[in-house]
């Protein structure tokens, strides 16, 4: 078996999670409330500045590229998406990547 067909499968793992996760995502259960998906190479600093842009900051996920953020206008996905977030999530959905 060569090095390529051994990661064959993770590879084509990860290329699908990468299409299929933001097309998933797409429909927020409230408008108004969104886990934004920052990209994780990003400062700190820069990823909280990316999400205040987006709305106010309601809790920070467990890693630290997961911000739930709410905006009261009402396109919290839009804004998200604005301030520079990879892709959104229904905080719903993943209520357990969130710290209490």
């Amino acid at each position: 078996m060569t090095k390529f067909s051994q990661w064959l499968p993770s590879f084509s793992l990860l290329a699908v999670s990468t299409a299929v996760l933001p097309l998933l995502s797409q429909n927020l259960s409230d408008p108004r409330v969104g886990a934004g998906v920052f990209p994780p190479w990003w400062s700190s600093h820069d990823i909280i500045a990316s999400a205040a842009a987006a709305g106010s900051i309601v809790r920070l996920g467990t890693f630290p590229f997961i911000v739930l953020v709410r905006s009261d206008g009402g396109d919290v996905a839009e804004n998200l998406r604005a301030s520079g977030s990879l892709f959104n999530l229904d905080p719903v959905g993943i209520a357990g990547c969130f710290t209490r």
